[in-house]
């Protein structure tokens, strides 16, 4: 396959917009996991101190 075929398929399955649309979806679950967790670890760390 030379460059050019490839090119032409990638472009014919926007493989470049799905990549980047994916990576961004990626991103903003791992944050707001990372969030939740963040959460967490508060709630452990105040939660013996109130009671």
């Amino acid at each position: 396959m030379n460059t050019n075929e490839l090119r032409k398929w990638a472009e014919e399955r926007s493989i470049e917009s799905k990549t980047i649309e994916g990576f961004w979806d990626n991103f903003h679950s791992y944050k707001n996991e990372q969030e939740r967790e963040s959460s967490l670890r508060f709630l452990v760390m105040i939660l013996p101190k109130i009671n």
